[in-house]
C-alpha cells in the first residue's frame, strides 16, 4: 500500500477494513483531501481495476471502458463513482454498496492514464504482460496496425492482379501477330504532343460553336413561346377574368422561362466575347508574323531617357515614346551613335546637398554629366539626350548601340542579291580596284556548287534557328569570306 501527501497510513487502513475484500492483494494507493485529483475525495488506483463483466448492465452501456478515468471513493464509503470523460462535461457513474463485493477478484482492462505515480505504473504494465492484458492505447495502436497490413495487402494483390491482366494482354497482342510500335525520339514525341494538342483544341472549338448554336436555338424557341404565351394570356383575358392558380402559373412560368432565357443570353455573350478575343489575338498574330517576315525577329528592346527603341534583325528600327512603340512606324537603319560625358558626384557635393535639400537629392542619380544616343534611318534622325544619366540608362544606351552596330555590320557582310545581267566572256575577268561608287559583284560559282552568297544565307538561317551560337557564326562567315 501507498499514501500520497497528507493522508495518514491508519485512514488508509481503515478504509481498506470497512471494505473487505476490496481488491485483496493489490497495491492501493490513496490521495488525500486537497490533492490533485481529490477535493475531499479519496482517489484509488492499482494495476486490476475493474471488469465490465462485473459491472452492472448500466455502466457498460453508458460508459465504454476506453471513456473511463478514474475510480473514486468517498471516505464514509457511500459510493463508488467512476468518472469517465465524455463529449461535453464529464459523467459519473455511482454504484450501491452492494456492489462493492463485486470488484474483488475482477480483472479489469488498464489504461495507463488511470496511473497516478510512476511505481504503480511499473507494477501495472507488469501485471499486463503477465496476465495478457493490454491497454487500450496498446489495443488501439494493435487495431491500426492490424488495419494498415490488411490495406497494404489489398493494394499487393490489386498490382498482382493488373500485373496478370497486363501480362495475359501482351500475350494475346503477341499472339495476334501485332508488333509493338517503335519507340519515337524525343522531336517525334514532341510532334505528336502538338498534333494531339491542335485536334484537341479543334474539337473543343467544335463542341462550343454546336453549343453556341443550341443556345441560340433554345433563345429562339424561348421568344416564340414567350410571344404565344402573350397571345394565350390576351384571349384568356378577354374571355373572363383568371383565378388565382391560373394567375400563378402564369407567373410561375413567365419566371421561369426569364430565369433560363437570362442565363441562355449571359452564356451566349461569354462565347461571343471569347470569340470576338480569339479573333484578336489572331490578327495580332498574323501582323507579328507579318511584320517578322518583312523586319526580321526582333533584337532588342531599350528604354533611352524618353524614348524606346527596338531593333529588328534586317536593319530596321521602331523608335516610340516612354510607354512603347505601338503605331511607330518601321524605319531602315543607317547609323548609331551613342556618346556619354559622365563623371560621379563628389561626397562633399552629396553631403551639402542632402543638408540643404532635406536628403531629397539621395533620390537621384550619383552620376553628372550628359548621355547621347542618336539613331539615323531613312526618314528622320532621332537624338536622344538624358541628363545626370542613372547607370541603367547607360547600360541601356550601350546595349542598344552594340546590338545595332551588329546587325548592320551583319548586313554589309552579306551579298547583296545578284541581278540577272548577261553572262560576260569566258576570257573576261571581273576587274581587280572596280571604280569608285561601284559595287564589286563577286566571282561567278562552278555549276553545282553553292555561292559565297548562298553559303552566308544558309549559315544566317542556321544561327536564326539555334542551331549555331554566334562564335561558330563569325568563325563560319570568316571562312566564307576568306575563299572569296
Amino acid at each position: 500500500m501507498k499514501c500520497g501527501a497528507g493522508i495518514k497510513p491508519e485512514k488508509a487502513q481503515a478504509v481498506l477494513a470497512e471494505t473487505p475484500g476490496l481488491l485483496e492483494g493489490e497495491e492501493v494507493v490513496f490521495f488525500a483531501k486537497g490533492s490533485a485529483r481529490g477535493g475531499d475525495r479519496v482517489v484509488l488506483t492499482n494495476a486490476r481495476l475493474l471488469s465490465v463483466a462485473g459491472l452492472t448492465k448500466e455502466m457498460v452501456f453508458r460508459a465504454p471502458w476506453s471513456d473511463v478515468g478514474h475510480i473514486v471513493v468517498d471516505e464514509r464509503l457511500r459510493t463508488l463513482t467512476v468518472e469517465v470523460s465524455a463529449v461535453g462535461p464529464t459523467r459519473f457513474i455511482v454504484m450501491s454498496r452492494d456492489d462493492l463485493a463485486a470488484l474483488s477478484g475482477l480483472v479489469a482492462a488498464l489504461r495507463d492514464d488511470f496511473v497516478v505515480d510512476t511505481p504503480v505504473a511499473v507494477a501495472a504494465m507488469t501485471f499486463a504482460r503477465e496476465h495478457g492484458v493490454v491497454t487500450s492505447k496498446e489495443y488501439r495502436k494493435q487495431e491500426r496496425s492490424a488495419a494498415q497490413e490488411a490495406r497494404d495487402a489489398a493494394r499487393r494483390e490489386a498490382r498482382a492482379q493488373a500485373a496478370v491482366e497486363k501480362a495475359r494482354a501482351l500475350a494475346a497482342q503477341a499472339a495476334a501477330g501485332e508488333a509493338a510500335a517503335p519507340a519515337l525520339s524525343a522531336a517525334d514525341r514532341a510532334v505528336e504532343q502538338m498534333r494531339a494538342n491542335a485536334r484537341r483544341a479543334r474539337e473543343y472549338e467544335a463542341r462550343r460553336e454546336q453549343e453556341a448554336a443550341d443556345r441560340a436555338a433554345r433563345l429562339e424557341e424561348l421568344s416564340a413561346n414567350r410571344t404565344a404565351r402573350s397571345d394565350t394570356n390576351a384571349q384568356a383575358r378577354l374571355s373572363g377574368p383568371l383565378t388565382r392558380e391560373e394567375r400563378r402559373a402564369h407567373a410561375d412560368a413567365e419566371r421561369e422561362a426569364a430565369r433560363e432565357e437570362r442565363k441562355l443570353s449571359k452564356a451566349q455573350r461569354s462565347y461571343e466575347r471569347d470569340q470576338r478575343r480569339a479573333a484578336a489575338d489572331r490578327e495580332r498574330d498574323a501582323k507579328e508574323a507579318k511584320d517578322r517576315a518583312a523586319y526580321g525577329r526582333e533584337m532588342t528592346t531599350q528604354n533611352v531617357g524618353t524614348k524606346t527603341v527596338k531593333v529588328y534583325a534586317k536593319g530596321y528600327v521602331k523608335v516610340g515614346g516612354l510607354f512603347g512603340t505601338g503605331s511607330s512606324p518601321y524605319e531602315r537603319l543607317l547609323s548609331i551613335e551613342s556618346s556619354a560625358d559622365v563623371q560621379k558626384k563628389s561626397a562633399a557635393g552629396r553631403a551639402a546637398g542632402a543638408v540643404l535639400t532635406g536628403g531629397l537629392n539621395t533620390l537621384y542619380s550619383n552620376t553628372r554629366g550628359d548621355l547621347y544616343v542618336t539613331i539615323v534611318t531613312g526618314t528622320k534622325t532621332h537624338s536622344v539626350r538624358v541628363d545626370s544619366p542613372t547607370p541603367s540608362s547607360i547600360r541601356a544606351a550601350n546595349t542598344l548601340a552594340a546590338v545595332a552596330r551588329a546587325v548592320l555590320a551583319d548586313l554589309e557582310a552579306q551579298p547583296e542579291r545578284p541581278q540577272p545581267l548577261p553572262a560576260p566572256p569566258r576570257n573576261t575577268t571581273p576587274p581587280r580596284n572596280p571604280p569608285t561608287g561601284a559595287v564589286a559583284q563577286p566571282p561567278t560559282a562552278a555549276p553545282g556548287t553553292p555561292s559565297a552568297a548562298d553559303r552566308l544565307r544558309e549559315i544566317q538561317r542556321l544561327h536564326a534557328e539555334g542551331l549555331i551560337d554566334d562564335g561558330e557564326l563569325a568563325r563560319l562567315r570568316q571562312n566564307v569570306l576568306a575563299d572569296l
